[in-house]
Order: structure tokens, then C-alpha cells, then sequence
């Protein structure tokens, strides 16, 4: 993943788009970003816009993160609400992973 400087397109849950200036980078499905003039980075979802995560503080750290998170089909949703339900689902069916998944999303696997 590169990082490029510049002005980036961030999917918003009402469906259209914000336009940021700052520096992102695209590992699908997550865009790592952080808007001119912020210290900590964010990792948001490609297709709805949704921020998994904004208190990354490197981009290596960021960039762990995002290879650790593409192991979980559940971020291959192309809706927030198909992910809602598939969040809701692996909650019930697989726990486990659910718990796991969230260890990485709040940075407590480390």
C-alpha cells in the first residue's frame, strides 16, 4: 500500500462522498487515511464508508492492521447494512472470531 498525498474521496454512510485533503493509501477493502493537519490515521471501509478504526497512530501500524483485518470475509460486504447483519450473525455463530476480530480493530492483539 502507498500512501500519496494529496486530495481522497471518503465513502459516507448516507451514500455519497466527502472530498479530504491529506494522505491515503487503498488495500482493498480498507483505505488508510489521515486528513491534513491530524496526527493519528484512520482505517475506513472502501464500499460504505465505514471507520473500523481511527487511532492508529503510524502507518506501519495501520498497514499491520489492515492485513490482519482481510482475513474476515465479513469486510467484503458491499452494504453497511449487509454488514450489520453478517456483524450480527458471526457474533452468534462464531465468537470467537467476532472477539478476535474486534482485538484487532481496537489495537489489543499486539
Amino acid at each position: 500500500m502507498k500512501i500519496r498525498k494529496g486530495k481522497y474521496r471518503v465513502a459516507t454512510p448516507c451514500d455519497s462522498t466527502a472530498e479530504k485533503q491529506g494522505s491515503c493509501g487503498y488495500s482493498y477493502p480498507f483505505m488508510v487515511h489521515r486528513e491534513e493537519g491530524y496526527k493519528l490515521w484512520r482505517i475506513s471501509h472502501m464500499a460504505t464508508g465505514f471507520n473500523v478504526t481511527a487511532n492508529v497512530r503510524t502507518v506501519k501500524q495501520a498497514r499491520i492492521v489492515v492485513e490482519k483485518l482481510k482475513q474476515f470475509p465479513i469486510f467484503l460486504m458491499p452494504t453497511i447494512e449487509t454488514w450489520k447483519k453478517a456483524k450480527i450473525r458471526m457474533m452468534k455463530e462464531q465468537p470467537e472470531q467476532y472477539n478476535k476480530m474486534i482485538d484487532i480493530v481496537y489495537l489489543r492483539d499486539e
